[in-house]
């Protein structure tokens, strides 16, 4: 039986550290990439809770115009029945 000649097994030595580096720079990535789909995950998240709060601001601003409007319009119409009644006594 032959036995590999030193220069074969030194080439297989070789092999191995550059599958380990590759295999190391694959890890690297993997890490790199999840990392980085978290931060995505809570920049959509802040986003989106923008968008709700400034919806639900937008929703509020709107009731109290709406109430302040029928408030007046009320408040209105209660001086003028007043003023009516004044007149009709």
């Amino acid at each position: 039986m032959r036995t590999p000649s030193r220069a074969v097994r030194r080439h297989r030595g070789s092999m191995l550290v550059i599958a380990l580096g590759v295999l190391a720079l694959l890890s690297i990535l993997a890490v790199t990439f999840v990392s980085l789909m978290k931060l995505e995950l809570l920049a959509s998240r802040n986003y989106v809770n923008g968008v709700k709060a400034r919806l639900i601001a937008e929703g509020g601003m709107e009731e109290a115009i709406t109430e302040l409007k029928n408030r007046s319009l009320d408040q209105l119409l209660t001086l003028v029945a007043g003023e009516l009644e004044d007149l009709l006594e």
